[in-house]
């Protein structure tokens, strides 16, 4: 017998299941007692109306019905239902004969839905449910102010005059008055607050015609912005059906009467949601219903009323099972196959290493819902329970903050959301007159494994990173540019080389940078490197009187960017980055024309960069001491959808793996994220270091010296593999060293 059905819904109301649909899935129908059947919804047991039945057997066109809250988040789309067969019976609707009571009869009811289609990220505002997803922003000012937000309000019932009431909440970006004016057809409300940060405002509108047009203005006195997070109304309708299905709340202790109902037609009383009513309707397309007191909430499951969730049968994975892993790959099933042979190295470097699929963890930890959470809280029972617990962990999949394409329905964010990112407000803005925090991606939470905030102790307990593929094909790439990377026969000149690449400290006329001296960060990362260690350095200076005392200071940007490109092609085990960064590109220098395609440029490095590359074979690791690099999660309209980043580890040339933030920091935190991975890494044995202990050491270097820097530590991140071998070693360190050649003597 299966021993679960994932039941997938994507709407709120009434949903069918036929027998004939359960044994589909293979469900067995003669030897399961329907009255065993029980319906869990996060940890919840869901009532069940059974249809149908014969010796409490499912038959093919038996019924089994429930209803479904609202479905979905900011991860998921929809929500998920576990049918099983217990021991004991299953929690069952009650049913209800219809009483027709006394007194007027109501022909009128109020329908009640929620406005949440949305469009606008805003990394500062959680919002009042938290995602940082807003249905619109409204901003004014006094030469523009008013502005508007307009909709239909959705519903299948005729609207009619009576009173309307809107609830609108969102987040304020300033401290100021507010006014914010509701209007439907010809009826207009507003509402006046003071304050930033989130609100609620409910404004109260007498129809005096049905209509279902909405439009929302800020009305404020002077400049303002508020974004809306929800919109949620009661209108008032007609009970009237018109042949079809639908929902509506009856507020009075009185009789309402229900016209032109289908003839295939049920009426719940859903108040309880969990255990719903089953209320016996009589014959007829006209029908009244006695109101209990207080609100009651009813749907009439009919056409356009009734749905037929998604089945699929579940057999449970026992993660409690594994008990060890040094090594832990989170991956799906699609992409195991191009992980093996990632997997058949580790294993043959004595590691215990182990493949988990995400949704064995999203079926564990919260009822096979997607949830970055749940990832983490499995590490966290990794590193309690397993006898050798996770070390080195990797996400084998792409990430997105928009997996359900928010921003642009055309965009197949599905595809690039393998894998969830951790988004956290751990994006520390470094303006002093404006020091607000942001979200942003903190894959280290996932590693940060105290307490239940992943935030609530800064010191990484285990090494995370991500091989951002959306294919299979993009991830034997990056497997097979790992495996190449550690495997390669020694000695290699280029693995005893350290590059350095600075943005201008600079500017023509001698000005500073106002994020500080990348030079001088630089020359400390080079004072840290060990004799043996052949140093590369370019710095990029146009200011003439710098720029021409030393031979790896480039005052032309041309130049400055092809040298950039040498450095990789040339092969160096490490290449570090100081400067300013963007997603998709490496400092801005003064314009210049690209050699390889003859447009105007104006960086260093750019994501065309690595498929120009030609140091296959010699690859090194790059680090980036720079804001935003490691934004994989904000997909670039480019055509690879990837960023720079991104493109150095997925193209068969660039880097073998990426160390950037994804997102802003101040430029001495880096000295010692540099000096923690450099001090580890010749520390350690030549060829032994594994890359999540090197970056773990610059992370806990920054917390032990900066701890109010922590969200700098938090922001960086992995792209690559956290137990790739650092095959980086002193010249002196290689084989060669310690082999003697004897000269040929003869007379």
């Amino acid at each position: 017998m299966i021993p679960a059905i994932k039941v997938k819904v994507g709407n709120a109301g009434i949903h069918r299941i036929t027998g004939a649909d359960l044994a589909a899935v293979g469900f067995d129908l003669a030897n399961s007692p329907a009255s065993r059947l029980r319906l869990d919804h996060n940890g919840r047991e869901i009532a069940l109306e059974m249809r149908g039945l014969e010796n409490d057997r499912l038959t093919p066109t038996s019924e089994v019905r429930f209803y479904a809250d609202e479905p979905g988040d900011r991860w998921n789309a929809g929500g998920i239902y576990w049918l099983t067969v217990q021991a004991a019976a299953g929690k069952r609707m009650t049913v209800d004969a219809i009483t027709t009571g006394e007194g007027t009869t109501q022909t009128t009811g109020i329908e009640r839905g929620r406005l949440s289609t949305r469009r606008v990220y805003q990394p500062l505002y959680p919002g009042p449910d938290g995602d940082h997803w807003f249905v619109a922003q409204l901003s004014a000012s006094t030469a523009t102010p008013q502005t508007i937000f307009t909709a239909t309000l959705p519903g299948t019932l005729a609207p009619v005059a009576g009173l309307a009431v809107v609830s609108v909440s969102g987040a304020a970006a300033v401290d100021s008055p507010h006014t914010l004016r509701a209007r439907i057809g010809a009826a207009t409300s507003a509402a006046t607050w003071t304050g930033s940060g989130n609100w609620t405002q409910t404004l109260s509108l007498t129809l005096s015609a049905g209509s279902r047009q909405f439009t929302l203005t800020l009305d404020s006195p002077a400049a303002d912005t508020v974004f809306i997070d929800a919109i949620e109304w009661q209108l008032p309708v007609s009970l009237n059906f018109a042949g079809q299905g639908g929902a509506f709340r009856a507020t009075a202790s009185s009789r309402y009467q229900l016209s032109n109902i289908p003839a295939d037609r049920a009426l719940y009383d859903v108040v309880e949601t969990t255990s719903p009513r089953v209320l016996n309707l009589p014959a007829g397309t006209s029908v009244l219903i006695e109101n209990e007191a207080g609100p009651r909430e009813y749907v009439l499951a009919g056409p356009g009323a009734i749905y037929a969730p998604a089945l699929l049968p579940h057999t449970p994975i026992d993660l409690s099972a594994q008990r060890d892993g040094e090594v832990v790959y989170i991956a799906p099933a699609s992409l195991r196959a191009a992980l093996a042979p990632l997997v058949a190295l580790r294993q043959s470097q004595g590691l215990s290493v182990r493949v988990i699929e995400p949704q064995w963890i999203y079926d564990a930890w919260n009822y096979g819902h997607v949830s970055p959470d749940a990832i983490r809280n499995f590490l966290r029972y990794a590193r309690s329970a397993w006898s050798r617990p996770p070390r080195y962990v990797t996400l084998v999949g792409d990430g997105t903050f928009d997996p359900l394409g928010f921003a642009d329905a055309s965009a197949d964010n599905l595809a690039s959301n393998i894998i969830p990112p951790y988004m956290a407000m751990v994006d520390a803005s470094q303006d002093p007159a404006n020091p607000a925090v942001s979200e942003s991606a903190c894959e280290t939470c996932y590693g940060l494994l105290d307490g239940d905030d992943p935030l609530s102790d800064p010191m990484p307990d285990v090494a995370i990173a991500r091989l951002p593929a959306r294919t299979a094909a993009e991830l034997s790439v990056m497997v097979n540019k790992i495996i190449s990377y550690e495997t390669a026969p020694l000695p290699a000149a280029w693995r005893s080389q350290v590059g350095f690449v600075s943005d201008n400290a600079l500017d023509e006329q001698g000005r500073l940078d106002s994020a500080g001296d990348f030079n001088t960060l630089l020359d400390m990362a080079v004072a840290l490197q060990p004799s043996g260690v052949a140093v590369q350095r370019m710095y990029y200076d146009p200011y003439p009187p710098s720029a021409n005392s030393a031979p790896w200071r480039e005052m032309d940007a041309r130049a400055a960017y092809t040298r950039t490109l040498d450095m990789f092609n040339s092969g160096a085990g490490i290449i570090e980055f100081a400067g300013h960064g963007h997603p998709l590109q490496f400092a801005s220098t003064a314009p210049f024309q690209n050699p390889y395609d003859n447009a105007t440029a104006s960086y260093l490095l750019s994501g065309a960069d690595p498929d120009r590359m030609t140091n296959a074979g010699r690859l090194p690791i790059a680090l980036f001491m720079a804001c935003s690099m490691g934004r994989f999660h904000v997909t670039p309209a480019t055509s690879s959808g990837q960023t720079l980043a991104e493109r150095l580890i997925s193209s068969p040339n660039g880097a073998v793996a990426v160390w950037a933030s994804s997102g802003k920091g101040v430029l001495w935190g880096h000295q010692y994220l540099q000096r923690g991975f450099y001090t580890a890494l010749w520390n350690a044995a030549p060829f032994t270091a594994r890359l999540g202990d090197l970056t773990l050491a610059g992370q806990r270097d920054l917390i032990a010296n900066a701890d109010f820097l922590a969200y700098m530590s938090w922001t960086y991140l992995i792209l690559g593999d956290a137990a790739t071998l650092a095959r980086v070693a002193p010249a002196s360190a290689m084989p060669w060293a310690s082999t003697v050649y004897l000269p040929s003597i003869s007379r």
